[in-house]
Protein backbone atom coordinates (compact mmCIF):
# COMPACT_ATOMS: atom_id res chain seq x y z
CA UNK A 1 0.00 0.00 0.00
CA UNK A 2 2.73 2.23 0.61
CA UNK A 3 4.14 2.28 -2.63
CA UNK A 4 0.45 3.01 -3.90
CA UNK A 5 1.13 6.09 -1.97
CA UNK A 6 4.01 7.21 -2.99
CA UNK A 7 2.89 6.81 -6.92
CA UNK A 8 -0.33 8.81 -5.93
CA UNK A 9 2.02 11.37 -4.16
CA UNK A 10 3.82 11.98 -7.79
CA UNK A 11 0.33 12.51 -9.51
CA UNK A 12 -1.88 14.52 -7.61
CA UNK A 13 -3.34 17.75 -8.92
CA UNK A 14 -6.15 18.55 -11.28
CA UNK A 15 -6.10 20.52 -14.26
CA UNK A 16 -8.59 22.31 -16.37
CA UNK A 17 -10.24 19.74 -18.87
CA UNK A 18 -7.60 17.00 -17.70
CA UNK A 19 -9.44 13.47 -18.27
CA UNK A 20 -11.12 12.56 -14.42
CA UNK A 21 -8.69 9.79 -14.43
CA UNK A 22 -5.31 8.73 -16.36
CA UNK A 23 -2.95 5.94 -17.18
CA UNK A 24 0.53 5.65 -15.40
CA UNK A 25 3.14 2.48 -15.62
CA UNK A 26 4.78 0.54 -13.13
CA UNK A 27 7.11 -2.68 -12.55
CA UNK A 28 9.64 -3.95 -14.98
CA UNK A 29 8.99 -3.15 -18.52
CA UNK A 30 6.17 -1.06 -17.63
CA UNK A 31 4.02 -4.63 -16.84
CA UNK A 32 1.61 -2.96 -14.68
CA UNK A 33 -1.08 -0.36 -15.58
CA UNK A 34 -2.28 1.97 -13.26
CA UNK A 35 -5.61 4.00 -13.85
CA UNK A 36 -5.55 7.05 -11.22
CA UNK A 37 -9.16 8.78 -10.91
CA UNK A 38 -8.62 12.57 -9.75
CA UNK A 39 -11.88 14.82 -9.60
CA UNK A 40 -11.48 16.70 -6.84
CA UNK A 41 -14.67 18.88 -6.72
CA UNK A 42 -17.20 15.54 -7.51
CA UNK A 43 -15.31 13.32 -5.24
CA UNK A 44 -14.59 11.02 -8.05
CA UNK A 45 -18.46 10.36 -8.17
CA UNK A 46 -19.40 8.18 -11.34
CA UNK A 47 -20.17 11.35 -13.71
CA UNK A 48 -20.45 10.73 -16.87
CA UNK A 49 -17.07 11.85 -17.58
CA UNK A 50 -15.90 10.16 -15.00
CA UNK A 51 -17.51 6.50 -16.68
CA UNK A 52 -16.25 7.28 -20.03
CA UNK A 53 -12.46 8.21 -18.90
CA UNK A 54 -12.46 4.88 -16.58
CA UNK A 55 -13.57 2.86 -19.99
CA UNK A 56 -11.21 4.00 -22.10
CA UNK A 57 -8.28 3.49 -19.87
CA UNK A 58 -9.42 -0.24 -19.40
CA UNK A 59 -9.72 -0.51 -23.06
CA UNK A 60 -6.09 1.06 -23.37
CA UNK A 61 -4.60 -1.21 -21.00
CA UNK A 62 -6.49 -4.50 -21.56
CA UNK A 63 -4.84 -3.97 -25.94
CA UNK A 64 -1.92 -3.49 -23.98
CA UNK A 65 -0.01 -6.38 -24.68
CA UNK A 66 3.12 -5.24 -22.17
CA UNK A 67 0.61 -4.83 -19.38
CA UNK A 68 -0.23 -7.78 -17.46
CA UNK A 69 -2.13 -6.31 -14.70
CA UNK A 70 -4.14 -3.23 -14.10
CA UNK A 71 -4.46 -1.17 -10.86
CA UNK A 72 -7.18 1.24 -10.56
CA UNK A 73 -6.33 3.76 -7.17
CA UNK A 74 -7.43 7.11 -6.75
CA UNK A 75 -4.86 10.10 -5.90
CA UNK A 76 -8.20 11.87 -4.06
CA UNK A 77 -7.07 11.86 -0.44
CA UNK A 78 -10.11 12.11 0.86
CA UNK A 79 -12.14 9.68 -1.10
CA UNK A 80 -11.28 6.32 -3.36
CA UNK A 81 -14.93 6.97 -5.27
CA UNK A 82 -18.27 8.84 -4.03
CA UNK A 83 -20.30 6.83 -6.31
CA UNK A 84 -22.67 7.14 -8.72
CA UNK A 85 -23.66 11.17 -9.36
CA UNK A 86 -27.21 11.40 -7.10
CA UNK A 87 -27.76 14.86 -9.50
CA UNK A 88 -28.02 12.84 -12.50
CA UNK A 89 -31.00 10.97 -11.04
CA UNK A 90 -32.94 13.73 -10.21
CA UNK A 91 -33.86 14.83 -13.71
CA UNK A 92 -34.46 11.52 -15.01
CA UNK A 93 -37.13 9.42 -14.94
CA UNK A 94 -37.79 5.90 -14.55
CA UNK A 95 -38.12 4.89 -18.01
CA UNK A 96 -34.91 6.73 -19.12
CA UNK A 97 -33.09 4.70 -16.07
CA UNK A 98 -34.40 1.02 -17.85
CA UNK A 99 -34.23 1.97 -21.56
CA UNK A 100 -30.79 3.91 -20.71
CA UNK A 101 -28.36 1.82 -18.18
CA UNK A 102 -25.75 4.30 -18.09
CA UNK A 103 -23.47 1.98 -15.65
CA UNK A 104 -24.00 -1.20 -18.20
CA UNK A 105 -20.99 -0.29 -20.33
CA UNK A 106 -18.74 0.36 -17.43
CA UNK A 107 -20.07 -3.16 -15.16
CA UNK A 108 -19.62 -5.09 -18.63
CA UNK A 109 -16.40 -4.32 -18.98
CA UNK A 110 -14.93 -4.67 -15.58
CA UNK A 111 -17.01 -8.19 -15.51
CA UNK A 112 -15.38 -9.14 -18.74
CA UNK A 113 -11.70 -7.92 -18.22
CA UNK A 114 -9.44 -9.98 -19.18
CA UNK A 115 -6.53 -9.31 -17.28
CA UNK A 116 -6.54 -9.28 -13.45
CA UNK A 117 -7.80 -5.94 -11.99
CA UNK A 118 -6.33 -5.04 -8.23
CA UNK A 119 -7.84 -1.87 -6.68
CA UNK A 120 -6.18 0.17 -4.26
CA UNK A 121 -9.00 1.43 -1.85
CA UNK A 122 -8.22 4.49 0.23
CA UNK A 123 -10.61 6.49 2.92
CA UNK A 124 -14.15 5.83 1.21
CA UNK A 125 -15.62 3.63 -1.49
CA UNK A 126 -19.34 4.59 -1.67
CA UNK A 127 -21.89 2.91 -3.76
CA UNK A 128 -20.65 2.65 -7.12
CA UNK A 129 -16.85 3.25 -5.73
CA UNK A 130 -17.35 0.06 -3.98
CA UNK A 131 -19.28 -2.26 -6.36
CA UNK A 132 -16.33 -1.33 -8.77
CA UNK A 133 -13.81 -2.68 -5.85
CA UNK A 134 -16.40 -5.51 -5.66
CA UNK A 135 -15.35 -6.07 -9.57
CA UNK A 136 -11.62 -6.58 -8.81
CA UNK A 137 -9.72 -9.67 -8.53
CA UNK A 138 -7.68 -8.19 -5.23
CA UNK A 139 -8.91 -5.41 -3.08
CA UNK A 140 -5.90 -3.24 -1.01
CA UNK A 141 -7.37 -1.42 1.93
CA UNK A 142 -6.07 1.30 4.24
CA UNK A 143 -6.95 0.85 8.07
CA UNK A 144 -8.85 4.03 7.16
CA UNK A 145 -11.06 2.56 4.66
CA UNK A 146 -15.24 2.63 4.44
CA UNK A 147 -17.16 1.03 2.66
CA UNK A 148 -21.01 1.37 2.24
CA UNK A 149 -24.07 1.41 -0.51
CA UNK A 150 -25.89 4.65 0.59
CA UNK A 151 -28.22 4.49 -2.45
CA UNK A 152 -30.28 1.91 -0.69
CA UNK A 153 -31.33 5.00 1.59
CA UNK A 154 -32.72 6.67 -1.47
CA UNK A 155 -34.63 3.87 -2.62
CA UNK A 156 -32.06 2.90 -5.49
CA UNK A 157 -30.63 -0.47 -6.38
CA UNK A 158 -26.96 -1.05 -6.26
CA UNK A 159 -27.07 -1.56 -9.98
CA UNK A 160 -23.28 -2.64 -10.57
CA UNK A 161 -21.76 -5.51 -8.48
CA UNK A 162 -23.56 -4.37 -4.78
CA UNK A 163 -25.97 -7.16 -4.93
CA UNK A 164 -23.03 -9.84 -5.40
CA UNK A 165 -21.53 -8.82 -1.90
CA UNK A 166 -22.76 -11.68 0.18
CA UNK A 167 -20.29 -13.94 -2.95
CA UNK A 168 -17.78 -12.02 -2.41
CA UNK A 169 -17.25 -11.61 1.11
CA UNK A 170 -14.25 -14.17 2.07
CA UNK A 171 -12.96 -14.51 -1.43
Amino acid sequence: MQRIYNISAQLTGEAAGQEPSKISYAGNGNTIGIISLYHEKTYNALTPEMRDSILKNLRTLENDTKVKVICLRSTHPKVFCAGANIKEFETSNHAEWINGDSFKELDLALRYLNKPLIAAVHKLALGGGFEIALHSDIILCAEDTSFGLPEIKLGLFPGIGGTVLSKTIGK
